[in-house]
């Protein structure tokens, strides 16, 4: 799973680095034109992915993606534009794949830790 991920990063990382060439821009652009391009942003990388596991790495690893990407995007953020660019077909495998991998998480943590990872799904 860790490998996965870090593919993910690796794919998704240089892809945002081609859009920062354009830095004018898009400190001319409004708030609305910068959520548009980064929602264009991930659907081209969404779009040729059809394995629920790979996308549920994604979803599930948004905040070591963010950490990657300089802070352009918060986790929750990102999460939100990579579920909503999911395709029609994938989203019932992928959120089956997504609260199964929270499930595992939530067993390996112990009582105490199960509270706060509640509240942050």
């Amino acid at each position: 799973q860790g490998e996965t991920s870090l593919a993910c990063i690796n794919y998704i990382a240089p892809s945002s680095k081609r859009y920062e060439s354009n830095t004018d821009v898009f400190h001319l652009a409004s708030v609305d034109k910068i959520k548009l391009i980064k929602s264009q942003i991930i659907d081209d990388i969404i779009r040729p992915l059809n394995n629920p596991d790979l996308l549920r790495d994604l979803i599930v690893n948004g905040d070591v993606i963010v950490s990657h990407l300089e802070q352009s995007l918060e986790p929750n953020e990102l999460e939100q534009m990579l579920i909503n660019s999911l395709p029609a077909y994938t989203v019932v495998p992928v959120s089956q794949a997504v609260f199964e991998a929270y499930k595992e998480i939530k067993d390996e943590l112990g009582p105490d830790q199960d509270d706060s990872i509640a509240q942050q799904i």
